[in-house]
């Protein structure tokens, strides 16, 4: 398991994807999800635990929606 902090956004960050890329994730309710994206836009660190096989495929798409993060 890998942890991926997000740690802010760039200009044209898509808010509504990030929520709806959270959701699918089977530890995040709708509510969890927004409370997550919320907490990105007003510059807190948000942790996200990222099963090993399924880290790369995350990084790309959090990349796709111009997020910063960190390992």
């Amino acid at each position: 398991m890998n942890k991926i902090a997000l740690s802010g956004w760039n200009p044209g960050f898509n808010k509504v994807r990030l929520t709806n890329l959270l959701h699918a994730r089977p530890e995040f309710s709708l509510a969890d999800a927004k409370a997550a994206t919320d907490a990105v836009l007003d510059g807190k660190l948000v942790t996200i635990a990222v099963p090993d096989g399924e880290t790369e495929s995350f990084i790309d798409q959090i990349n796709s929606l111009g997020l910063r993060w960190s390992k």
